[in-house]
């Protein structure tokens, strides 16, 4: 589950786009903590049109068996997290 629906992204950059007020204020307005993400998501848009604001997600999904082994290799091999 998203943070913010694309409907709700797609608002939030046509109030932007159209309104003479700035992403800090149209972030607070829309009760959005970060106002970078409204820069970010009017950047997407700009760039990518509607398909910038889906929701991006990963399709790897990892079962809790490989995710252990992941955490033995890394102590075994004195590995950081990154």
């Amino acid at each position: 589950m998203t943070k913010y629906s694309k409907k709700l992204k797609i608002r939030v950059v046509q109030d932007y786009l159209t309104s003479p007020i700035g992403y800090r204020l149209i972030a607070k307005k829309y009760g959005i903590k970060s106002s970078s993400s409204v820069l970010f998501w009017v950047r997407r848009y700009k760039t990518f049109g509607l398909e910038g604001l889906d929701v991006l997600s990963s399709e790897k999904i990892f079962d809790g068996s490989f995710k252990v082994n992941v955490l033995k290799w890394m102590k075994t091999n004195k590995a950081s997290y990154p």
